[in-house]
């Protein structure tokens, strides 16, 4: 996609005030995704809600993560898909140099940075694993990846893990306001799972499962519990 046509779409969601996702998988395409944010950013007075799926997912220069951390405040926000741990780090390595392939992935420095990653799923309709997000939870905690314990240090916490699928997420749609926490005001929206995700050894976070959904304070699924309403 060229440059301009980029920008053409980032100005014209700015304008009528609806926020505009960038799918942007690779370095040149994040910094086409971050050059073309910033150029509307310079002529809108507006904080306006961005997004850039993808972020640094593949492969990230601290460059980039500079010039996001600028944005995160004009309304700058990344989309992460942590899943892919599993799947995807030997093939970056079998099709990248390894120094490239071991900078995908940096969820720790993008915490650090406050740029408050949404985890995903990617999901596209065949991958069917996707679906279950202990297991990429599992994965951003712990590092195992297709190729072994990949870059440790990037670990992130549990609680930092549930806020990539919680609250970062919802702040990532501009829903923060209703959704992504339990607070007075908000829907009540939440999981009851098998066991303490706090508790329990991180390699077993992957085993976990729900035993309940309540969305907006209904029941609308349950296995064995006895819960009516909230």
């Amino acid at each position: 996609t060229p440059q301009s046509d980029i920008e053409r779409v980032v100005r014209i969601a700015a304008k009528e005030n609806k926020f505009s996702m960038l799918h942007c998988s690779g370095d040149r395409a994040m910094d086409m995704g971050l050059t073309a944010i910033e150029s509307v950013m310079k002529t809108t007075k507006e904080n306006t809600l961005t997004r850039i799926e993808h972020f640094g997912m593949f492969q990230m220069q601290d460059s980039q993560l500079e010039r996001a951390k600028k944005l995160k405040a004009r309304g700058l926000h990344i989309s992460v898909q942590p899943t892919w741990l599993l799947e995807l780090v030997k093939a970056d390595f079998e099709n990248m140099p390894a120094e490239v392939a071991k900078t995908g992935f940096q969820f720790r420095k993008m915490i650090d940075a406050g740029l408050e990653p949404a985890a995903g799923t990617d999901m596209t309709g065949i991958y069917m694993g996707n679906i279950n997000p202990f297991t990429a939870m599992y994965a951003s905690v712990t590092r195992q990846s297709d190729r072994g314990v990949f870059q440790p240090e990037q670990a992130v916490t549990v609680t930092e893990a549930l806020s990539m699928w919680t609250l970062w997420a919802a702040k990532s749609i501009g829903e923060s306001k209703l959704k992504g926490s339990l607070e007075v005001g908000k829907f009540a929206d939440m999981v009851v799972l098998s066991d303490d995700i706090f508790a329990i050894p991180p390699d077993k976070i992957k085993d976990l499962k729900v035993t309940a959904t309540i969305v907006n304070g209904e029941v609308i699924y349950s296995t064995d519990l006895d819960i009516k309403s909230v």
